[in-house]
């Protein structure tokens, strides 16, 4: 239903901004629209947060992927918190950076480069972007396990280029997931759950998770048998 309604899209969300001489009902109208926006925005994070926890949980692929995020990057919770249109005003005022526009950027570029919200100060909520981006990172990891399902034996079928191109993968994702560990360990709005959330997608990097339920006799033993050479690799 949101994706129909382009509810995904940049081009669904107007650039809103507050003027120091708006009178009063020009402001109030103003915030509306934008808070509208905003819980638009934020029903969508929490959503896809939301798809990568239930598909973390059953191992299962996510219905909803990185690549579709493409809204605007969330406003400052002080920002979303404001009890009224004036309140609204004096806090984006406080935490404008100029020449600075966060509404110009999506999920989907803050996914390709972390380092951005470093330019936007406390115009953005940080804590909300780096949740999402632990689960994007989770897309990636549960990609990566699957194609380690489909190579499992083409290492000795002559096709070891493959194999490789895959070990290679499996650096750079671990690379990306251990730099924004650091850079959520040195957050201090960076939240448990983030923390959490890495440290999972890391484990599953290096270990299949399914294999592991298998061999712990969820299917029987005789499949805990056949998952035996796998984990031992």
């Amino acid at each position: 239903m949101l994706s129909w309604s382009n509810a995904f899209k940049r081009s669904r969300y107007k650039s809103i901004a507050p003027d120091l001489n708006d009178p009063d009902d020009e402001l109030e109208a103003k915030w509306r629209v934008w808070a509208e926006q905003e819980s638009l925005k934020r029903l969508i994070i929490a959503f896809f947060i939301f798809d990568s926890q239930v598909a973390i949980v059953n191992m299962k692929n996510a219905s909803i992927s990185p690549a579709q995020m493409q809204i605007p990057l969330p406003a400052s919770q002080d920002m979303w918190l404001a009890p009224n249109a004036h309140a609204w005003r004096n806090i984006y005022y406080s935490v404008k950076l100029p020449g600075v526009n966060p509404e110009s950027m999506t999920m989907l570029d803050f996914f390709g480069n972390n380092a951005m919200l470093q330019q936007l100060g406390n115009m953005v909520d940080h804590r909300l972007c780096m949740l999402a981006a632990c689960h994007g990172l989770g897309h990636e990891v549960w990609n990566f396990r699957q194609h380690a399902r489909l190579l499992a034996h083409w290492k000795n079928q002559g096709r070891r280029d493959r194999w490789l191109a895959h070990q290679t993968q499996q650096r750079d994702l671990n690379d990306d997931l251990t730099t924004l560990q650091t850079h959520c360990e040195m957050q201090m709005s960076s939240s448990q759950e983030a923390l959490f959330t890495l440290e999972l997608h890391l484990m599953t990097l290096h270990v299949d998770l399914e294999d592991v339920q298998t061999f712990s006799g969820k299917s029987g033993e005789e499949e805990a048998r056949k998952v035996l050479p796998r984990i031992r690799e």
